[in-house]
């Protein structure tokens, strides 16, 4: 086998296809959420406006995980940190649908979008480092099976919801598949 960067193809397969696993879990773990939001607002007996504010928590605390995602992997690798954000974006989501009030779902929304954040930053940086011993460009297939699997997960959340799945069944099982496939990334 022809050796890219002094390395086999072979000895850098893994580590592209750990991070395809990571980027198909972070898909997955968002689409899981979206076909159940209506359920989830009827849960709360929230008002359009209501709903509203508490999803814009999701992308403010997207915005605090953006902004401190390159010193947290100052600390640590960005494979590392890729991996133990995804697994705690998978245990919020998995129990988000134990919100009882709108306190709550907020409070879990906006530690998601932290965790959705700096899994996204990390993500990708370890995404473009192992393109790079790759030897060809590997982010675009990285970012097509974030893709798949936000489908897969959304098509799931909609089964789930069809079969009549409880949101918090659902979202638990989702949650913590999701935390399963980001660690074994590892």
């Amino acid at each position: 086998m022809a050796a890219v960067n002094g390395r086999t193809r072979e000895s850098v397969r893994g580590p592209a296809l750990a991070t395809a696993l990571l980027f198909v879990a972070n898909g997955a773990v968002f689409g899981a959420i979206v076909p159940r939001l209506p359920d989830l607002k009827d849960a709360l007996d929230l008002g359009p406006a209501a709903f509203g504010l508490a999803m814009a928590c999701y992308p403010a605390g997207a915005l605090v995980g953006g902004i401190f995602a390159p010193l947290l992997m100052r600390r640590r690798s960005d494979g590392a940190v890729a991996v133990a954000t995804m697994v705690g974006a998978s245990l919020v989501a998995a129990v988000l649908g134990l919100s009882p009030v709108v306190a709550v779902f907020a409070a879990l929304l906006l530690a998601f979008g932290v965790f959705d954040a700096l899994t996204d930053v990390a993500m990708n940086a370890h995404g473009i480092r192992v393109q790079l011993l790759h030897g060809r460009s590997l982010i675009n297939r990285f970012h097509a099976v974030w893709s798949l699997g936000a489908v897969l997960g959304a098509l799931g959340g909609s089964l789930g919801a069809g079969l009549g799945a409880t949101v918090v069944g659902q979202m638990a099982v989702a949650g913590l598949v999701c935390a399963l496939l980001a660690a074994a990334a590892l």
